[in-house]
């Protein structure tokens, strides 16, 4: 039974990593493009 949890624990805090990660490329993503836009006069 101890093996199970730890393979649960390590798929949660994975779970996590991965989500933190996605959203710091999506903030990045969003940010570049904001910083590339050039207004035409």
């Amino acid at each position: 039974p101890g093996n199970d949890d730890a393979i649960r624990a390590v798929t949660l805090y994975l779970g996590a990593v991965a989500a933190t990660v996605r959203e710091g490329r999506s903030q990045d993503l969003a940010s570049q493009a904001e910083e590339s836009f050039v207004e035409a006069e």
